[in-house]
């Protein structure tokens, strides 16, 4: 029997048994590691797609808020270019009411000096008739 062990098939066939031994052992531990592993990695991959989700919502969250800002700084420009035209055209009516101002201003003038220089005229005028008329009520009684 010893020659039977020590034979060479005898060690072929013990070194062939021994790496099965060690390749199922392997294979289970492995499988131990890909379950364990596999839920590690599912649990990642879960979180991972969850994370994704959430900046995907969150980008669309943004997305939104800047539409309707955007939307806001829209009417906002264009009520102050609103603004801005009805400005203008109170600045255009403010001239045009300086320039009317200072021309019935001048005119103004002009008929105030004339009504003066009627005014003079007419009071030494008035003054000389008076003054006759006392005369002749005077030489008249």
């Amino acid at each position: 029997m010893r020659t039977d062990f020590n034979s060479r098939e005898t060690s072929v066939k013990l070194d062939s048994d021994d790496r099965k031994a060690l390749s199922r052992r392997i294979n289970s531990e492995v499988d131990e590691n890909s379950r364990s592993s596999s839920s590690y990695y599912k649990g990642n991959a879960d979180h991972m797609s969850g994370a994704v989700g959430d900046q995907l919502q969150i980008k669309r969250d943004q997305e939104q808020v800047l539409g309707k800002l955007d939307s806001g700084l829209t009417t906002l420009k264009e009520m102050a270019r609103t603004i801005d035209d009805e400005l203008e055209g109170q600045n255009k009516l403010l001239d045009d009411i300086d320039t009317q101002t200072d021309k019935a201003q001048s005119q103004m003038d002009q008929a105030i000096k004339q009504v003066e220089k009627l005014l003079g005229t007419s009071n030494s005028c008035q003054l000389c008739t008076i003054f006759s008329l006392v005369i002749i009520l005077v030489i008249g009684e």
